[in-house]
């Protein structure tokens, strides 16, 4: 199975959040968002964090698909080859000596190699690139026997490879993708996810229609925080959600924050979910203005994080904004 963190990206996307603020933020080491990135697993203790930050369930951040195993023929004859050069020079290096009554040690006087590397090329056919030019050391009459071990060998993997070939294009078919809606999935029980486990190739879970917000629509209610309060990303969405009555909401990224029409958008009174100082660049408000423009209207910013190298706003809680009101 295979993970798949596209819900994690898209969340990142939508709140315009850099690698490096969330590494901040959350505390996460770069080279776990390397793993991440690369579909492989990492700590539940970085999902939890992850899910606390963004206010989410873990199907929002990450997802699994069973991807299809085909054969790759053209992969297969290429590693076939080079086990065929390898046992082409162990043959033709045991023919050799016996041929001309050479033991070991005859060996490694006329080439130089150890003693434990040509046995194990006689052994178990380990061959370097290096062993392989010193053995020609041995003279006209072993490269012969090699290169007509290496031509048998050849077409042995050869023949092999074109039935491969035939056998891949009548196995290989489509996979089987199911579609299962994220209330139907979270309704099942564990058998029945257990069936389509079985059945399926891959699985998709699809979230619920969002409704889409225009950023226009989302900058005219953020300009709406007054000075001294807060708000955060998701107190805005629940205020859309309720709004509009709607299990979803996305942010329609269809306008330039940095317009000039924008310019007096309160961006610095947004905070993170745990009311930690954002980086965002693209709103024109960088890590260090936002802690300026927040410690001017009357909050007091302490040192956060697993060594206080983030900053959050003290008892941020007091004074988020509340958009009953509105």
């Amino acid at each position: 199975m295979n993970i798949s963190y596209y819900g994690l990206w898209r969340l990142m996307s939508e709140r315009q959040l850099s690698q490096k603020a969330l590494e901040r933020e959350c505390c996460i080491h770069p080279n776990t968002f390397t793993k991440m990135r690369n579909g492989q697993p990492v700590s539940m203790d970085v999902i939890m964090r992850l899910c606390e930050y963004f206010e989410c369930d873990f199907s929002d951040l990450i997802s699994r698909y069973a991807p299809v195993e085909t054969l790759d023929a053209s992969r297969w004859i290429l590693e076939r080859r080079a086990d065929a050069l390898k046992g082409a020079i162990r043959d033709a290096v045991r023919e050799y000596m016996e041929n001309n009554s050479l033991s070991i040690r005859d060996v490694h006087d006329m080439t130089g190699l150890a003693v434990n590397t040509i046995k194990s090329v006689l052994r178990e056919g380990r061959v370097s690139s290096m062993t392989a030019m010193k053995l020609n050391k041995l003279g006209a009459g072993y490269v012969e026997l090699s290169n007509r071990h290496l031509l048998e060998e050849y077409r042995k993997s050869r023949e092999e490879g074109e039935s491969m070939n035939c056998v891949q294009r009548r196995k290989v078919s489509k996979p089987h993708t199911v579609d299962v809606s994220y209330s139907e999935w979270s309704n099942m029980s564990y058998r029945e996810k257990e069936k389509i486990e079985q059945k399926a190739d891959i699985i998709r879970i699809l979230p619920h229609p969002a409704k889409v917000i225009s950023r226009r629509e989302y900058m005219t209610v953020l300009s709406k925080v007054p000075a001294g309060k807060v708000t955060r990303y998701n107190d805005i969405i629940e205020y859309f959600k309720k709004k509009y009555k709607a299990e979803r909401v996305e942010i329609l990224e269809d306008e330039f924050v940095t317009a000039p029409e924008w310019a007096n958008v309160p961006w610095w009174r947004e905070i993170s979910t745990n009311g930690m100082i954002q980086d965002r660049p693209l709103c024109g408000c960088s890590y260090d203005k936002q802690i300026a423009k927040l410690t001017s209207e009357g909050h007091r910013i302490v040192p956060c994080g697993a060594k206080n190298k983030s900053r959050k706003v003290e008892n941020y809680r007091n004074y988020l904004f509340d958009f009953g009101i509105v």
